[in-house]
């Protein structure tokens, strides 16, 4: 989980400034955190542009590994008089053959406009390269072995390729993945609530972290957490509205007891998040096959107010999602993308068409390899990159501060 937060801009729409997205520097900085620090995930991101030669994939990684996002790692959430006590969240679904990271300026503008976004990674196989943490006794390769928790090691999850004409077999298995990626983002919000519930415990060796200052302070860390299966079925939400699935049936209560154990990320002092989440106006969005998830966790389950779907993907969606759908929804599409008679069906939609947008113009690549590479790769079109991302979160930004949208 990936979350960002900072304390720049509160009240309406402000158009961002420049900083907001030179947030991916090379020169200099070297104290910044680097936008990705594993080469496996840069490896699998540029193993995704197909049309790029070999050499072209080897440029292309070292530009992307030497760039560094100006953020603070690990840093306290900003608090002054003008922050609210507590702050809206947003969940955030990747697309296929993205990851966690390759949204990060997206998700820090919206930060930056009062809001918490936890960008979650998916196990499903869809994600350009990640890997899961398992016991120690299932993967004995000393190479997979990587920090963690002791008695568990790395296990990575490699990128399904399924075909490009292969489309009975693609629905299938896209369907299979969106179902696995609504039970992911679920449990990422009863994650967040025990957050805000106070029930993650800090590391005891860890010393606490004095509250922000600065301008714009923001928190950029991994975890990984897990129930076992009695967990699961006693977990209980002490919030007093409750959760409702979309029969009306009251969901059981977290307890105590319930709580999530970090595999990952202890070092993290989560009691930061207690009593500052407003998970009453939590919003989703995703990208791809991530708008897709977050169309059916608003079918799910109604903890989600709005939903925000960014070039859609809308096939591996059953027929009954269209019908138990309630929320407003945004729709940020590009030419030839999901057809608009598709988005039509949902009862309260509003779909907006960027004509000059590509297939990567919501993602990171665009303001890294840019502009004469970016667009010789179709990252970006003839728009300026910044330009397009502006547009994007001015957009998103809008149909989030309106309450009666």
């Amino acid at each position: 989980m990936q979350i960002f937060c900072t304390k720049k801009k509160w009240n309406g729409l402000i158009k961002p400034d420049a900083a907001t997205f030179d947030c991916l520097t090379r020169e200099g900085d070297d104290h910044l955190p680097y936008w990705i620090e594993r080469k496996e995930y840069i490896a699998g991101m540029v193993s995704q542009l197909k049309t790029v030669s070999k050499r072209g994939q080897w440029l292309a990684e070292w530009i992307i590994g030497e760039r560094r996002i100006r953020c603070v790692k690990r840093a306290a959430l900003a608090t002054t008089d003008t922050i609210p006590s507590r702050l809206p969240v947003i969940l955030f679904s990747h697309g296929v053959g993205e990851s966690r990271h390759q949204h990060s300026s997206l998700c820090s503008a919206l930060a930056s406009h009062g809001y918490v976004v936890a960008a979650i990674e998916h196990r499903d196989y869809s994600a350009c390269w990640t890997y899961k943490l398992a016991p120690e006794c299932v993967v004995t390769s000393a190479s997979s072995i990587r920090g963690g928790r002791a008695g568990r090691v790395e296990k990575p999850m490699t990128f399904l390729d399924i075909g490009e004409h292969d489309g009975k077999r693609e629905n299938k298995t896209r369907n299979q993945q969106v179902h696995k990626r609504v039970a992911e983002c679920v449990r990422l919000f009863h994650f967040l609530e025990e957050c805000d519930l106070g029930l993650i415990n800090r590391c005891p060796c860890c010393p606490s972290t004095s509250s922000s200052s600065s301008s714009a302070s923001s928190s950029d860390t991994t975890s990984m957490f897990s129930f076992s299966s009695e967990e699961s079925d006693q977990m209980k939400r002490r919030r007093s509205r409750g959760s409702r699935g979309r029969e009306g049936c009251r969901l059981p209560l977290h307890t105590d007891s319930g709580a999530s154990r970090l595999v990952l990320g202890e070092e993290y002092e989560w009691g930061l998040f207690a009593d500052r989440l407003d998970l009453t106006s939590s919003v989703i969005m995703g990208v791809g096959l991530g708008a897709a998830t977050a169309l059916a966790c608003c079918s799910f389950t109604t903890d989600f107010q709005k939903a925000i779907a960014l070039d859609a993907t809308l096939r591996p969606l059953g027929a009954d999602v269209y019908t138990r759908v309630v929320q407003p929804i945004l729709f940020l599409n590009r030419p030839g993308g999901a057809a608009p008679e598709a988005q039509a069906k949902f009862e309260d939609a509003e779909s907006i068409t960027l004509m000059d947008a590509e297939p990567h113009t919501f993602s990171d690549l665009p303001l890294l390899l840019r502009p004469v590479l970016g667009r010789r790769l179709r990252l970006n079109g003839a728009t300026d990159a910044d330009q397009m991302a502006e547009t994007v979160v001015r957009v998103c930004a809008a149909f989030l501060q309106v309450d009666d949208y």
